[in-house]
C-alpha cells in the first residue's frame, strides 16, 4: 500500500519544518510527503531534502493548494492531508495502513478516516512546538476510544482518503471556497464518502498546535462562517440543520466575544463578516469566493 502526505502552507516556515521533522519519527514512513506552497520562502530547503518532501507550487488558498498536491498524485492509494501545525502520533500512518487493509480484506470501501485529538490548540492561544510534543509523550491513549465508528465528516486537520477513488471519480476540492477554506473538509469527505464509509476512531490521534500564525483576518473568516455553510447546504454537501447550526453557532459566540473580548481572536472582526455574510444571503448571493473582495 501505498500512502501520500499532503500538507498546504502559508507563511509558516518553522512551522512546517517541525511538521516535517516530526513525520520522520513514523513507525510506518510515507511513501511521498507533498508541500503546496505559494513561495518557495514557505519551506526550508534543507529540511525539505532530509525529509523526502517534495515540493508544490501553488495559487494561494487551501483548496488550490489540496487540489495541486492531488494533481500531482500518482499510484498513491491512500493520501493523508495533515494541516502544517499538526504532529501526528508515531502509529499514525501505521495505524492508517491498518484500517484501508482490513477494510479492503472486508470487501468494505473505506473512504474516509479521520482521528481523534489528544489536545487542540485551535482553542486557546495554540501549542509550543515543545509542548505538542510533551501531549504526544504524555497522552494516555487509552483514554482515546479506539472503537470505528461513523462520522459526518472528516475533520482537515487530520483526515485519511481514499486515493483511488479521488482519481477514478476525478474529485478536487471547491475552490469557490476561497482563501481559508471553512469547511472545505465537510464538503470534499461528503462527497467523496457518498459511495463508501467514514470513519472516525482514536487508533488514529495527534495534537493540532493551533499556531496562531499567518491566520486569514477576522472580517473574512467571519464571511466564511456565513455564506460557506449556506452555500454547501444548497448544493447538498450538508443538511440545512448542519449548516444553520454552524452558523448560529458562530455568531453567538463572535457576539459573546464582542462583550467578553478575547485577545487571541478579532471577534469584532468575525461579527461584521458574519452580517455581511447574511445580507448577501438574503441578496440571494451564495458567493463564497466573495471573501477574495473584503479586507
Amino acid at each position: 500500500m501505498k500512502i501520500a502526505v499532503g500538507i498546504a502552507t502559508y507563511r509558516r516556515r518553522e512551522v512546517l519544518s517541525e511538521t516535517l521533522r516530526s513525520l520522520q519519527q513514523q513507525t510506518r514512513c510515507a511513501n511521498r510527503i507533498l508541500i503546496a506552497t505559494t513561495s518557495l520562502e514557505d519551506v526550508d530547503p534543507i529540511v525539505a531534502a532530509d525529509t523526502g518532501a517534495e515540493v508544490v507550487m501553488s495559487a494561494a488558498g487551501l483548496c488550490r493548494q489540496r487540489n495541486a498536491i492531488l494533481d500531482r498524485l500518482g499510484d498513491e492509494d491512500v493520501i493523508l492531508f495533515f494541516d502544517d501545525d499538526f504532529l501526528p502520533a508515531d502509529d499514525f500512518l501505521e495505524q492508517t495502513e491498518n484500517l484501508f487493509r482490513e477494510a479492503a480484506q472486508k470487501g468494505e470501501p473505506l473512504r474516509v478516516a479521520t482521528g481523534e485529538l489528544i489536545a487542540d490548540g485551535i482553542i486557546g492561544p495554540g501549542f509550543s512546538y515543545e509542548q505538542a510534543l510533551q501531549y504526544l509523550e504524555n497522552a494516555d491513549r487509552s483514554r482515546l476510544n479506539p472503537a470505528i465508528r461513523p462520522v459526518y465528516n472528516g475533520y482537515g486537520c487530520n483526515m485519511a482518503l481514499d486515493a483511488r477513488s479521488i482519481r477514478n471519480r476525478q474529485l478536487r476540492f471547491d475552490e469557490r471556497l476561497a482563501i481559508y477554506g471553512w469547511l472545505e473538509d465537510v464538503d470534499f469527505t461528503r462527497r467523496l464518502g457518498s459511495d463508501g464509509k467514514m470513519i472516525k476512531t482514536g487508533l488514529l490521534t495527534g495534537v493540532h498546535r493551533g499556531v496562531k500564525l499567518g491566520r486569514t483576518s477576522g472580517k473574512r473568516l467571519g464571511y466564511a462562517q456565513i455564506v460557506n455553510p449556506a452555500y454547501l447546504a444548497r448544493r447538498r454537501s450538508c443538511s440545512w440543520w448542519f449548516a444553520f447550526r454552524k452558523m448560529t453557532r458562530n455568531l453567538v459566540r463572535n457576539m459573546i466575544g464582542c462583550v467578553i473580548p478575547d485577545p487571541l481572536v478579532d471577534r469584532r472582526g468575525r461579527l461584521w463578516g458574519n452580517l455581511i455574510g447574511f445580507s448577501d444571503l438574503l441578496r440571494g448571493r451564495f458567493q463564497p469566493e466573495r471573501i477574495e473582495q473584503l479586507s
